[in-house]
């Protein structure tokens, strides 16, 4: 057979192919047919099932009380707004969520209906608890045990709005497609889901290559796989097969990207190879399979006693493999083989046992356990709902339910959620897309209060809520899938939401109306691998909190450790430059003219020295090892360490006599560099400005804002004037700086390699999210429950158009500062041969720059992607040969190591100038060059999740904005909006009501989906195109905006007014929960 390169013409052998191995040896079927075979058997099935059922006369189990009446009553009660959960959606008729061929479901509902009689002639024993006579609103619908047909109303499936899908809840803390890719090598091994005939399914595959953003792999059953965007089952195992064993299968795989439309971009397809071709890769993921099962059945009991010798008590833990292969299997983590490595990770997988392995990284670097309080509780509340079920039963059969019914904790719970509920919708009222809307209190000037709902959450009551909680809002989810259908159970027993499909939605919707979490809480935030403090999700991280702010209640038990080798910086002025509301500062800017060297002169970076207070172990610097960084989110902020320690004894501005570490450097005029130094010292001579003042007086460049404020008037601006005297005697010095920054910045561009330079044609706007609420850190599930009148201000600001190679250079002041302090730091550590955490970002070696220089926008690329490394290397985006980050010991965590670092070395060294006999310096440093190896290991994976975090928490509080403005008229918003096409999702198989598209609303960076027009504007659409829309929904509990197009793409933008969005509410009064902005 001639490798398939060479028969090139034949282009449909590069479709997508979803064969059986099995499928090879049957006559061949068109596609037309196989379809029409397809439906044939699925309508067949489901006659069959409606047969089968027959023999399950079970009945409705109905009840009722007077909250449930009331609550009822209120939903009836519909008003004129379509948008609330009483009505449908109006801008989606349910008629379009019909088929026109009946499904399964509705197939069975109306067999059902025809035949069930049952239900209508039986009722409670008990008149307390049996149907009011015309009363349909008290109904609680619960099937019988282990039907196979959950009853639901029409609403619940007609009247569920087309944006109520439940995407892949673990997606976003996944690898993304180009680290994937970034991360795999030839001859990787690991497990995937691979489309098929029959459907999805788990298989073995070895990465052969990648061709631009596509891996190829040939899989266990012999055939190729491409794809871009895929789901990892099991950590890789590097170098598994040689170049010399994937040689013979490079001819036979596809040779260019394969591409399903324009706008979809890369297909994800399987083919066949052949069977003699492949053979010997399948021979030899065979044999791993046969280990795998040796390796099962050997170590079987350890499997079987896994989750006892690893869970706690009471707490959440996380294992390492390094510290769980010996601890399960009795062997040393070096002897743990391939198939043994693969065992392990099918077993964390399968999520029956409780044990999950960690989501956010390509490696197997850790496990959590789930505690064994946590796991009774879950079976307790499922016995509960077993137990609602049975009487359901009884009461169907006639019997007398009362005493079950008053001695089960859920039915104690439901009525307690009828009362909470009709609170609830006295302040705020219910929406289709499952969240709150703003409170009733529409007049300006109202604060955000918590208002006492008179009801206290019991145990009992606070094990379901953590259950719904945990089922429904925790990414990942913390519960077998199995536990989604007891909390559907209870969200039906409630019947408050009959316009909601009984998912996610539905509890995040339930747990506001409790008062369980707050109208505008967000799930960014609630994943336990983030392990941020004070949320009752992670209680280790709380201790090490407390551990350390016990640690400085006292601070004047801290001493500086390297007093004695500080310089005095006499009264030179340093410029701190951040906003009036920051009490974290951890660097300020200084210049010194050079003596004898009249065209240079000293940029000094001066940096907060929290490490001559602290030792890598004091428990303060515990607590920054596990928090990594400062995680600021628009509502809250989770510091690394403890408030009064890093505000009043690290800060900068604190007070004047400030002990610093200083990255010294010696520019010259042209901005090349001609000495660096690094030094301890103290200054006296603190001056604070703030970016927008220091922005003004040196009267750089600025691009053009767009601004979006939502609930009040916009915060009161920095106060330039009140500046103005200080900025007039640093005037001149600010001027010197900035020369000398600028020649610097010029200068590195000038040196880097033209051919290695990138391009920046245009790059993503910068969009700030500043929100007036400030939320404790208290836990999320409390005894103690409320609602809330009043609603936070909202205020977002963004680049209006997109910043180019012609303003990208103009940066602020403080921004070039930092970037050379990286850079001198850096290469001052690199010639002494420190080892300290460097910051890398180099191409891909698929797309170099030369390449990536010639992609158009509508090009899909893997960008170079950052890196820490403690081997210094080049980074491409910022044109520097080495690079790191030391700037913020207060508020980065790997900034804090490089300073003890370099704090121990130059302590060394002033040592040995006293003592010339004295030891090596690089001898006594903290870490070791190893040490900080696997600490950069761990820290990989966490760091980006962080980030991702915050981001996402931006994003919450950008689309509640928009959904406030749209829906509830906040605000007057623009009619048109531009799109712009960043790429495609797999359309949701409930409906064809969305295009699949996916990109952004410019400026303000919304994510949003494209909804087909009536012109067809979207089907001409490329990627990085911009498209007119209008907005049809705004879906914030997914974060998502639902746009139509109006007009044709366009390469660029289509609309350039100014956007200016105010509030319709004029002010508002910060009060206890609303303070002012705190610093980011």
């Amino acid at each position: 057979m001639r490798p398939l390169q060479k028969a090139a013409a034949s282009r449909n052998y590069y479709r997508l192919i979803l064969e059986s191995e099995s499928s090879r040896r049957r006559p061949f079927v068109c596609a037309d047919c196989r379809r029409l075979l397809q439906e044939r058997r699925f309508a067949t099935d489901g006659h069959t099932s409606a047969q089968r059922l027959d023999s399950r006369r079970w009945k409705k189990y109905h009840t009722s009380s007077k909250d449930a009446a009331a609550l009822e009553n209120h939903s009836n009660a519909a008003s004129d707004n379509a948008f609330f959960i009483v009505d449908k959606p109006s801008h989606v008729s349910p008629n379009q969520h019909k088929e026109a061929v009946p499904s399964i479901r509705q197939r069975l509902r109306q067999w059902r209906k025809d035949n069930d009689t049952s239900a209508t002639s039986t009722g409670s024993a008990d008149p307390e608890y049996s149907k009011p006579p015309g009363d349909l609103s008290t109904q609680i619908h619960i099937p019988a045990p282990n039907s196979l047909v959950t009853e639901e109303s029409q609403d619940d499936l007609e009247g569920a709005n087309f944006i109520d899908h439940d995407p892949d809840p673990l997606r976003e803390y996944r690898d993304d497609w180009t680290a994937a890719v970034s991360r795999l090598n030839s001859g990787d091994l690991l497990e995937l889901t691979v489309p098929g005939s029959t459907g999805i399914s788990e298989s073995l595959c070895i990465c052969v290559r990648s061709i631009e953003i596509q891996a190829q792999f040939i899989t266990s059953k012999g055939y190729w796989y491409v794809a871009s965007d895929y789901k990892l089952n099991s950590g890789k195992i590097s170098n598994f097969a040689s170049s010399d064993d994937l040689a013979p299968i490079i001819p036979y795989l596809p040779d260019t990207v394969l591409q399903q439309d324009h706008t979809q971009g890369y297909a994800a397809s399987v083919g066949d190879m052949p069977i003699d071709i492949a053979a010997p890769i399948v021979s030899k993921l065979a044999q791993v399979e046969q280990d795998i099962d040796t390796f099962e059945r050997r170590y079987a009991s350890a499997f079987d006693g896994m989750y006892e010798m690893l869970a706690h008590d009471t707490e959440l833990v996380e294992w390492d493999v390094e510290d769980l292969v010996p601890r399960v299997f009795g062997i040393p983590y070096n002897e743990l083989t391939t198939a043994g490595r693969l065992a392990l990770d099918r077993f964390a997988a399968r999520a029956n046992h409780d044990i999950f392995r960690s989501q956010y990284s390509a490696e197997t670097l850790g496990f959590w356990v789930r505690s064994r309080r946590d796991v009774q509780m879950r079976k307790t509340v499922i016995e509960w709902a077993r137990m609602y079920q049975e009487s359901a039963a009884k009461a169907a059969l006639g019997k007398d339910v009362k005493e079950d019914l008053r001695n089960n904790p859920l039915n104690a719970f439901i009525n307690k959620a009828h009362r909470l509920i009709l609170k609830s919708r006295k302040i705020r009222s219910p929406t289709t897309i499952g969240l709150l809307g703003p409170s009733a209190e529409s007049d300006a000037g109202v604060t955000i209060i918590p208002v006492d709902t008179g009801e206290t959450l019991t145990k009992n009551d606070r094990l379901i809520v953590r259950f719904i909680f945990e089922t429904s809002q925790m990414v990942p989810p913390l519960v077998p899938p199995e536990a989604k259908s007891i909390c559907a159970l209870i969200y039906r027993a409630i019947g408050a939401y009959p316009n909601l499909t009984l998912g996610r939605k539905v509890a995040r919707l339930l747990l506001q109306e409790l008062g369980v979490i707050s109208p505008w809480s967000n799930r960014a935030a609630n994943s336990y691998q983030l392990r941020l403090p004070g949320l009752g999700i992670w209680p280790y991280q709380d201790r090490l909190k407390a551990k350390a702010e016990a640690s400085c209640k006292d601070l004047s038990v801290f001493q500086d450790s390297v007093q004695h080798a500080r310089k005095d910086w006499g009264h030179m002025s340093v410029y701190c430059i951040d906003s009036q509301s920051a009490q974290e500062v951890d660097d300020g800017i200084s210049i010194e003219s050079a003596r004898n060297m009249p065209d240079c002169a000293w940029i000094h970076i001066h940096i907060a020295n929290p490490a001559a207070y602290i030792s890598p172990n004091h428990p303060i610097a515990t607590m920054a090892k596990d928090a990594l960084h400062t995680t600021y989110t628009p509502s809250r902020k989770y510091g690394m360490m403890p408030s009064n320690f890093a505000q009043e004894l690290a800060s900068l501005g604190a007070a004047n006599d400030r002990p610093v570490m200083t990255v010294s450097t010696l520019l010259r005029a042209d901005g090349s560099i001609a000495d660096i130094e690094m030094s301890l010292g103290t200054i006296h001579n603190v001056i604070t400005l703030t970016p927008s003042a220091v922005q003004n007086v040196l009267e750089e460049k600025r691009t053009e804002l767009a601004t979006m404020v939502i609930g009040g008037a916009r915060p009161a601006q920095e106060d330039v004037e009140k500046d103005s005297q200080k900025l007039k005697q640093a005037l001149p010095d600010l001027l010197r700086i900035r020369q000398f920054l600028h020649a610097r910045y010029y200068k590195r561009q000038s040196d880097w390699p033209a051919e290695e330079k990138m391009k920046r044609k245009e790059i993503t706007v910068r969009s700030d999210v500043w929100t007036s609420l400030r939320e404790e850190a208290l836990p999320i599930l409390n005894h103690k429950i409320r609602h809330w009148k009043g609603d936070p201000i909202i205020t977002i600001e963004a680049d209006r158009f997109p910043r180019t190679e012609e303003n990208f250079d103009f940066m602020l002041l403080v921004e070039h500062a930092m970037l050379l302090a990286g850079e001198s730091a850096s290469k001052w550590c690199k010639d002494r041969e420190i080892p300290i955490i460097h910051l890398t970002a180099t191409p891909h070696p698929l797309f170099p720059v030369s390449r990536l220089n010639e992609l158009s926008d509508s090009d899909y690329r893997l960008e170079p992607k950052g890196r820490t490394s403690v081997t210094p290397q080049p980074h491409w985006p910022l044109n520097m040969w080495h690079y790191t980050r030391v700037t913020s010991p207060i508020r980065r965590y790997p900034d804090l190591v490089n300073q003890w670092q370099i704090q121990a070395y130059l302590q060394a060294i002033n040592h040995k100038f006293q003592d010339p006999e004295s030891a090596d310096p690089l001898r006594d440093l903290p870490f070791t060059r190893q040490e900080l190896e696997d600490m950069i290991g761990k820290m990989r994976a966490r760091l980006p999740m962080l980030k991702h975090a915050a981001r996402q928490c931006d994003l919450h509080f950008l689309h509640q904005a928009f959904f406030r403005a749209f829906h509830f008229k906040e605000a007057e918003l623009p009619e048109v909006w531009d799109f712009k096409v960043m790429g495609a999702i797999a359309q949701n198989s409930r409906d064809n009501i969305s295009t699949g598209i996916t990109g952004y609303l410019h400026p303000f960076q919304a994510q949003a989906e494209l909804l087909p027009s009536v012109e067809k504007w979207e089907t001409s659409v490329a990627r990085g195109q911009y498209l007119p829309v209008k907005i049809e929904v705004v879906d914030a509990e997914v974060d998502k905006v639902f746009v139509r197009a109006v007009g044709p793409p366009s390469q660029s933008l289509t609309t350039t007014q100014p956007i200016h969005i105010q509030s319709s509410k004029t002010s508002i009064s910060p009060g206890k929960h609303s303070p002012q902005q705190q610093q980011r």
